[in-house]
């Protein structure tokens, strides 16, 4: 873990939430494929993804995401342990 990475604080939250992360588990387990999310432009059947373009990759931190069953959630950002993503774009 990293230095000052709340243990304890984690450790904690697990057993108290061990039947909800369970019950969590138990739904992801039961899902065979995702359908793609074509709700932000992402490719999806009928979409010619073929085109070439010049790559934008940047770093970004996440403050919402949208979980497998389309609910949206607040992710929260706190240093130092924020959670960065990569992402491509076409420029």
């Amino acid at each position: 873990m990293p230095h000052g990475y709340p243990s304890e604080l984690s450790s904690y939250i697990i057993r108290a939430f061990s039947e909800e992360l369970t019950e969590m588990w138990k739904i992801l387990s039961q899902i065979k494929s995702l359908p793609p999310d074509t709700s932000q432009g992402v490719a999806g059947p009928g979409v010619n993804t073929s085109a070439e373009c010049e790559p934008e990759e940047k770093s970004v931190e996440l403050s919402w995401s949208r979980d497998v069953l389309g609910n949206w959630f607040v992710i929260l950002q706190t240093e130092p342990f924020t959670q960065p993503a990569e992402v491509t774009t076409c420029r």
